[in-house]
Parts: structure tokens; sequence; C-alpha cells
């Protein structure tokens, strides 16, 4: 049986507990089998998530899968959870931020954010960007700390960037 013990994810429901191994056997896999890593996304929405391609890849990289690997049962379940609605939207964020805190210093500059909020997964608007920096708080030399930012962007408790 998959481990649920680690709380930063969502448990499985009930329903989810009872169906996931029947499915995941359905899907070619089994307790003992595994599956492509490359197929994540598409066994995800097999699921019934609705996770874009930039959330599988975050997903990846934030558990150290390459696409070359292939993913036993309770691995998936990892994954899996990682995804669920339940799962702190806020803490992603800033770990996403921390991989381009070079310095570990708790903050990013302004054009990168710009940047990485305007090219990357669901690219948001220069103005869309503008609005967001008028609510935020840069340092005199251009950056925000990104727990502010995260703060700012979930301030009703409601994500609004997509998650899975």
């Amino acid at each position: 049986m998959a481990d649920e013990t680690n709380s930063k994810y969502a448990p499985l429901t009930e329903d989810e507990k009872k169906y996931l191994p029947y499915a995941w056997r359905l899907l070619g896999g089994d307790d003992m089998g595994s599956l492509p890593a490359r197929q994540l996304g598409k066994v995800m929405r097999g699921f019934g998530k609705n996770p874009s391609e930039q959330d599988i890849q975050y997903l990846k990289y934030e558990h150290e899968v390459d696409d070359d690997r292939r993913l036993i049962y309770n691995e998936f379940v990892k994954l899996y959870r990682a995804c669920a609605p339940g799962t702190d939207s806020k803490e992603r964020l800033e770990d996403a931020f921390r991989v381009f805190d070079k310095e570990n210093e708790g903050k990013i500059k302004a054009e990168d954010l710009r940047d990485l909020l305007t090219r990357l997964g669901e690219p948001l608007s220069h103005s869309e960007v503008d609005r967001m920096f008028r609510l935020t708080e840069f340092d005199r030399h251009g950056f925000i700390k990104y727990e502010d930012f995260c703060k700012m962007v979930f301030a009703d408790n409601r994500p609004r960037l997509k998650t899975c």
C-alpha cells in the first residue's frame, strides 16, 4: 500500500484508496509493476486530474523524476497526492521560486519574476503582471521577497495561479 504519512500532501479519499490500485492495473501496472514516467501526464488525466504540462514538469522536477525512469505504484501515489486539490499551493509556489534564488536569500529580481510570469506555464500578459507588481513591494535593488509575493497571490486563501 502507498505511504500516506507525508502531511505536505492531501490524503487520499476513501474512493481513491479503493479505486487507484484497480485503475493502476488497468493502465498497465500492478502493485509490483511500473509505468514510464514520460506517461505521467496521461496517467494523471486518466485518474481525473487536469494538470498542465508545466504542472507535470514541475512535479517531475520537484520529485527528481526523469522521463526515462519507470514509476512504481507508491511513487505514482506520491505524485498523485502532490497534484491533489488539497496540496498547499502557496508552498509549491515558494518552492518554485527557490529554484531561481541563486543566493538563497529568499528573494527574486523583478525582471526575472516578470520573465517567469509572462513566458512559462500559462503566461500572464504584461498588463496583468503590471497590476500584480503595483500590489507588491520591491526593495531598492528591484528584488521582492518571494514569501511576500506568495502571500499577496494567496491573500484570500484562493490560489490565483493554476495548480493540478
